[in-house]
């Protein structure tokens, strides 16, 4: 993006529009004044002549990820003449920062990156999935133009598009209008939220747009009320997971993009606006401003270079919710590095949830909850694995714990049992509704035990419910994910309508395709195991 060329002129716009901007935000946002100096880096070692943009972070601030149009790799095509440069097609970039000094980038391998160009690079927390921009042959019939992509060990796999509302309000836009566009792309922590700035025309205004992911789906894509018939682009939800930072030039400011931050809501409002002042914000176009969990380092973008700030000099009001970050490797009773899925709870609730990379059996959880925690692991077909996490001594600033993990021997998970009539113990169940192939209804024996759980079981005893959805490995990754998404909504939907159980009891609940499957999926009776919807009940005994 290149602003530049049109700064008096946006300018003009801007005190056109201002009285509606300021009207929509009862007065205009405090512009913060940072009591000490801070000092900006330009990160040559990251920048080219080309455009280095839409950056990302991870908590820990050992990673950045963006986009550049340097070209350079087996898939670059021609170049072309975008914003008064020569261009590449944009590649996704990864850097890593080895004791204190950034390392040269590399661009992330096919298939995530193409000659089609791809952009706003959005890594997980644990690094193991990455979101990202694709307008690629077909992305109105793949869910895209937004894809996720995993890692497997070092290879990008399962790639498939997000789809479900956020691929039908692009394709919905797309049947109305030839140009569509995008200018910075995030994804929360906890990986369900997702915010965009769109428009029709890249050189035009856009507004910043959202999506939850309930039950396990993404939902139909709304306008923030932050929007102002101004300019909004560049969005990022730091590591909190509340705090938000976007470029403005609808909201007054020093001219150009300004960066302003604020809070979310868990209801979709927010908290304040605040222009987050000088030396971030000039006369030209300040964006793309990004955050480590650390709370001491920012990184935005400025002519289409990389900065960096220093935060421990500045209004704490600029910086985000200090975080937790744990960290550490999975390995087996034999010190072998394994993959799985390693959680940390405070009780029985999910705070957040990793990855372990099966080659190196690294993993890394982020939270805001700074108490007495529990570190759950699961692997495929074993007995899960608790370990205690200690509170940390001080809940106001960034924290980061080693806790390498060598499992004893686990015994391996018995297979799920059909709910029996309950009759006060236990007080958890299991229970795996199986399904025919390439097939989200509903057998008679599915039936007759849903059935049996809403007459044995009413709604107001159940304490916690966790719906997991799988498919076997006989179809495409995204055609499997999407057939896991049909059997779950089938099963939320007949709970919901045939048993009454209210939306927020089925709201924990995801689809993982062909991922992490229950039995090896190498004959009948494996893949029938992985063509089901697994229930997790915890539940009060009838007095």
């Amino acid at each position: 993006m290149h602003h530049n060329a049109r700064a008096w002129l946006r300018l003009l716009m801007l005190l056109a529009l201002w009285p509606t901007a300021a009207a929509a935000q009862q007065e205009p946002p405090e512009i913060l004044r940072h009591p000490e100096r801070v000092a900006l880096t330009n990160l040559h070692a990251l920048n080219t002549p080309y455009r280095e943009v839409n950056l990302n972070v991870a908590p820990d601030g050992r990673d950045l990820y963006f986009m550049s149009t340097r070209g350079g790799q087996p898939w670059t095509g021609e170049p072309r003449v975008l914003f008064g440069k020569r261009q590449f097609d944009g590649d996704l970039y990864h850097a890593r920062q080895v004791e204190g000094q950034w390392q040269a980038p590399t661009a992330i391998p096919a298939p995530v990156n193409t000659s089609r160009g791809e952009d706003e690079p959005v890594f997980s927390p644990d690094g193991q999935r990455v979101y990202f921009q694709s307008w690629r042959s077909g992305w109105q019939v793949t869910g895209g133009p937004y894809y996720m992509a995993t890692l497997d060990g070092e290879r990008w796999d399962r790639m498939s598009g997000l789809g479900q509302g956020i691929g039908d309000f692009f394709a919905e836009h797309a049947r109305h209008s030839s140009s569509l566009a995008t200018d910075g792309m995030c994804v929360s922590p906890a990986e369900d939220l997702f915010i965009v700035a769109f428009g029709y025309d890249y050189q035009g205004a856009m507004d910043l747009f959202f999506s939850r992911k309930v039950g396990g789906l993404w939902q139909p894509v709304a306008k923030m009320p932050l929007s102002t018939p101004g300019d909004e682009r560049s969005a990022f939800l730091a590591a909190d997971g509340r705090t938000l930072y976007f470029a403005s030039d609808g909201l007054g400011g020093f001219g150009g993009l300004d960066i302003f931050k604020t809070t979310l809501g868990p209801d979709g409002s927010h908290g304040p606006i605040f222009n987050i002042g000088e030396p971030f914000n000039t006369s030209r176009d300040d964006f793309g401003f990004v955050v480590a969990g650390t709370g001491k380092d920012a990184y935005f973008v400025r002519d289409d270079d990389i900065l960096h700030a220093d935060l421990q000099g500045t209004d704490p009001r600029l910086r985000p919710v200090p975080v937790r970050v744990v960290r550490g490797q999975v390995a087996d009773s034999l010190g072998r590095p394994v993959g799985g899925q390693v959680s940390l709870l405070k009780g029985r609730e999910t705070l957040s949830t990793a990855t372990s990379n099966r080659l190196t059996g690294e993993f890394l959880l982020v939270t805001t909850e700074m108490g007495s925690l529990e570190l759950l692991v699961k692997l495929p077909g074993k007995v899960p694995y608790r370990q205690a996490v200690p509170a940390e001594a001080d809940s106001s600033v960034y924290t980061e714990r080693e806790l390498p993990l060598a499992l004893p021997p686990l015994a391996d998970e018995p297979p799920p049992q059909p709910l029996r009539p309950i009759l006060g113990s236990p007080r958890e169940a299991r229970l795996a509704l199986l399904f025919d192939s390439d097939s989200h209804a509903l057998r008679p024996d599915a039936l007759a035990q849903l059935q049996a759980l809403r007459d044995s079981l009413p709604a107001g005893q159940v304490q916690s419910l966790r719906l997991v959805a799988r498919a076997d490995s006989d179809a495409p990754d995204d055609y499997n994910l999407r057939l896991s998404q049909r059997r779950l909504r089938a099963v939320q939907d007949w709970l919901a309508q045939e048993a009454g159980w209210p939306p927020s009891l089925l709201a924990d609940a995801q689809a993982l395709g062909e991922a992490q499957p229950l039995a090896p999926d190498d004959g009948p009776e494996g893949k029938q195991r992985n063509r089901s919807v697994l229930l997790e009940l915890r539940y009060l005994p009838p007095r």
